[in-house]
C-alpha cells in the first residue's frame, strides 16, 4: 500500500488533518489552517521520502516543474496565483482571472489560455515591489511571481555559485538544506537600496529560519520597515510564527505572508532508508541509448551575458560567461519583455526542428525560468522539470511517487550530485536539457552518459551561453 490520506473534518472546515504514511514506522501529520482558495491538496503536492538527516520527508510539487514533469504553463501559473493572491491579500486589489488561474490545478489542459490571459493583462503594483527566489527550487517560481507585474518591480535569486570578481550583496544561511550557504550577486544597486518593499518567495515555508536569516542581513546593510513572503505552503508552528512576531518587534519591521496552503506539521517515527539503496534506479527497464546531439545558443544570447568566472569546491575555474537573463544578477521590469522575446524566439527555432509528438525539456539546477519559458514556446505535447540536488528516496510501492531516479556528478561542481526523476520508459520522443553555460567535456561526460540511458530517441544538449572560446560568436 502506499501512503493514504485521513480526512478528519469536512474540506471547508479547518483545521483540516491528513496523514500520510510514508514508510511502516514514518508519518507526515498535516494539521490544515488555510487554504483561502479551496484547492485540493493532491493538485499541489505529493509525499516523499528524502535522504537527509535534518529532515527525511519532502513535499514534492506537482506544479513548480522541478522533481515531476509538469506543463510549463502550469508551472507559470503556479507564479501567477502567488502574484495575484499577494494584492488581494496585501492591497485588496482584486484580479480579474484569479478564479480561472486557481481552477487550472484541477483543469490543467486549461494551463496555456489561462496564462495567456495572464501576459495579455498584466498585474500592477502600488508600491516598488522587488522579489527574491530562494535557490534552487524557487528560482523559478519567485521570476514567474515578478513576470506577472506591468512594472515597479525588481527580480534576483540567491546562488549557491561562487563567482570570482564579485562580491555577494547579501549571504546567509539555509540550516536545513544540503547546501547551506546562500549568496545573492545583485548588479542592479536600485533592488536593494532604498525603503521599499521585499518579498521572499520559496515553494515552501518550514521552519521561516531562512527568511529570518535573510531578513537580518539584509538589515545590517540595507534597512527598511517592509517585508513579505509568497510560499505555495507554509508549515510553520504557532512557535515559529512567534518567532516572526518577535523579529519584527526587535528589527522594527512588518513581514506579511501569503501561502496557498498553511498548516503544522507532526512527524511520527524515522524513515527506514536501509530497505532502499541510495543508487538505487527505480524500474526503470533496459533502455536503448539515446542519439545526442549538442545545440549552442551563444549568437542569439551574446548581448545578455555576465563575463563573470565560477569557481567550485575543487578550486576548478569556469570562465564561460553567465546569463544576465536567469535573474541570478537582477533584473528590473524594463527587461521583462526583452527576456520574454528572448524565450519566444530559442522557442521558434527549436520548435522548428522538433520532429516529436510528446517531448521533455529539462532545466538544470538553478537554471529553471528561462528553459521552462522556452519549453512553453514549444508546441503542444511538451513537459517540463529540472535536475536537483534533492536526493529522494526510490518508491517501492505502487502508488509512491519516485519511480526511478538517475544520479549524476554535477556539471557545475564534480563534488555535488544531481538527480533526476521519473522518466517513464518508451513515452518521450525528445528530450531537449538545458545548460546555461558552456562547460569542458570531461565535466559534461557524466551527464551525457546518463542521457544516453534513457531511452529517449532524440537528445539534445542545449547550451545556452557563449563559450569562452567563442567569444559568443
Amino acid at each position: 500500500m502506499g501512503y493514504f490520506m485521513d480526512i478528519i473534518t469536512s474540506p471547508v472546515c479547518y483545521p483540516q488533518k491528513v496523514t500520510y504514511n510514508l514508510d511502516s514506522d514514518f508519518r507526515i501529520s498535516i494539521k490544515l489552517e488555510s487554504n483561502p482558495f479551496q484547492l485540493g491538496l493532491d493538485s499541489l503536492f505529493a509525499m516523499a521520502m528524502r535522504h537527509n538527516k535534518k529532515r527525511g520527508f519532502l513535499f514534492v510539487s506537482k506544479i513548480l516543474g522541478k522533481h515531476l514533469a509538469v506543463d510549463p504553463y502550469l508551472s507559470l501559473l503556479g507564479g501567477a496565483a502567488l502574484a495575484a493572491g499577494y494584492l488581494q491579500q496585501i492591497y485588496q486589489i482584486e484580479t480579474p482571472c484569479l478564479l480561472e488561474i486557481m481552477q487550472t490545478f484541477a483543469h490543467k489542459e486549461k494551463a496555456a489560455a489561462v496564462y495567456g490571459k495572464v501576459m495579455d493583462n498584466p498585474l500592477r503594483i502600488p508600491d516598488k515591489t522587488v522579489f527574491i527566489g530562494f535557490a534552487e527550487t524557487a528560482t523559478a517560481l519567485g521570476y514567474s511571481i515578478f513576470n506577472c507585474f506591468a512594472g515597479n518591480c525588481g527580480y534576483i535569486h540567491t546562488t549557491r555559485e561562487l563567482i570570482q570578481g564579485l562580491v555577494s550583496t547579501i549571504s546567509f544561511a539555509e540550516e536545513h538544506s544540503h547546501a547551506v550557504a546562500h549568496r545573492c550577486y545583485c548588479l542592479e544597486p536600485e533592488l536593494f537600496h532604498g525603503d521599499h518593499p521585499i518579498v521572499f518567495v520559496d515553494d515552501e515555508i518550514t521552519t521561516g529560519k531562512t527568511v529570518l536569516n535573510i531578513i537580518r542581513a539584509i538589515q545590517q546593510k540595507f534597512p527598511r520597515k517592509e517585508y513579505g513572503i509568497l510560499s505555495i505552503l507554509d508549515w510553520r508552528s504557532e512557535e515559529e510564527q512567534r518567532l516572526f512576531r518577535i523579529t519584527e518587534q526587535e528589527l522594527g519591521i512588518r513581514i506579511q505572508t501569503f501561502s496557498l496552503l498553511s498548516g503544522t506539521i507532526e512527524v511520527t517515527g524515522q524513515p527506514g532508508f536501509g530497505k532502499c539503496g541510495s543508487n538505487g534506479m527505480g524500474k526503470s527497464g533496459n533502455r536503448p541509448e539515446s542519439e545526442i546531439k549538442v545545440l549552442s545558443l551563444g549568437t542569439e544570447l551574446v548581448s545578455n551575458r555576465v563575463s563573470s568566472h565560477s569557481i567550485d569546491s575543487t578550486g576548478e575555474i569556469n570562465k564561460s560567461p553567465y546569463l544576465l537573463a536567469t535573474g541570478r544578477f537582477g533584473l528590473t521590469s524594463k527587461h521583462r519583455e526583452e527576456v520574454e522575446e528572448l524565450a519566444r524566439t530559442i522557442g521558434e527555432k527549436l520548435k522548428s526542428i522538433r520532429q516529436g509528438s510528446r517531448i521533455l525539456c529539462l532545466g538544470t539546477g538553478e537554471f529553471m525560468y528561462l528553459p521552462m519559458r522556452i519549453a512553453a514556446h514549444l508546441g503542444n505535447g511538451v513537459l517540463y522539470h529540472s535536475t536537483t540536488r534533492s536526493p529522494l528516496r526510490l518508491g517501492t510501492r505502487p502508488d509512491d511517487i519516485i519511480k526511478n531516479r538517475f544520479c549524476f556528478p554535477s556539471p557545475e561542481d564534480s563534488e555535488i550530485k544531481n538527480y533526476l526523476y521519473n522518466i517513464p520508459q518508451d513515452f518521450y520522443d525528445e528530450l531537449y536539457i538545458f545548460l546555461e553555460r558552456d562547460w569542458p567535456q570531461d565535466r559534461i561526460r557524466p551527464l551525457r552518459h546518463t542521457l544516453k540511458s534513457l531511452g529517449i530517441p532524440r537528445v539534445y544538449i542545449v547550451i545556452c551561453g557563449p563559450s569562452e572560446k567563442s567569444g559568443g560568436c
